[in-house]
């Protein structure tokens, strides 16, 4: 099941990519040496203290939805609702740039939930899904509709596709890291009794 992975390893990254946001950088050094709070009695104000405020902030339910936002739209038009308009491809308009933008941009406002928060949090996962499908490598999909309009032909029968992604258990490194990461994730969740939180906000304390 070589999807749980990537859904995983999304997970990590917009988390990593909240830690590593310089307040949280400089609340780390202030801990240890108790400098940053001397300076900000100091400079109150300026640019120091408020970088300490927290600029990107994800709303994790759209995390994960973007992290298979791509799959969740260009496999049934691949299968079974316009095979044909998208000549078969497994990837087409969702696994491009413009309809990650867009369908991201569609969801967050088709549902109650902060703009901000919903349309980044979705753009970082979707741009993460592609590159994990590494789809610099095929341009065409990936900058469509630059290098036309349609899309490379697809071969893969639906059983194919069903066995390979749902009939076996992939144990590559980003799989096992990703399976790990959801379990991490959803313990953490449960543990600290912060589910109802989660459902309604995409909070993650």
């Amino acid at each position: 099941m070589d999807f749980v992975g990537p859904i995983g390893v999304t997970l990590l990254i917009a988390w990593a990519l909240e830690r590593l946001q310089p307040h949280r950088l400089w609340s780390r050094i202030g801990h240890v040496t108790g400098w940053p709070e001397r300076a900000d009695n100091r400079r109150r104000g300026s640019v120091s203290a408020r970088v300490r405020t927290p600029w990107l902030r994800f709303d994790y339910r759209f995390v994960l939805l973007g992290a298979v936002l791509p799959d969740l739209v260009d496999k049934p038009l691949a299968f079974w609702i316009a095979p044909e308009l998208v000549n078969h491809a497994l990837r087409s308009p969702g696994h491009t740039l413009i309809g990650g933008v867009f369908f991201a941009a569609v969801v967050a406002a088709a549902i109650r939930a902060p703009r901000r928060r919903a349309v980044l949090s979705m753009s970082v996962a979707l741009l993460a899904h592609l590159v994990m499908d590494s789809m610099w490598n095929t341009p065409s999909v990936l900058l469509w509709p630059i290098h036309g309009w349609a899309f490379p032909e697809g071969t893969v029968p639906l059983s194919h596709w069903l066995n390979v992604h749902f009939g076996t258990l992939s144990s590559g490194p980003l799989d096992v890291a990703g399976v790990v990461v959801l379990f991490v994730f959803a313990a953490r969740v449960v543990a600290s009794r912060s589910t109802g939180d989660f459902l309604r906000t995409g909070n993650v304390s």
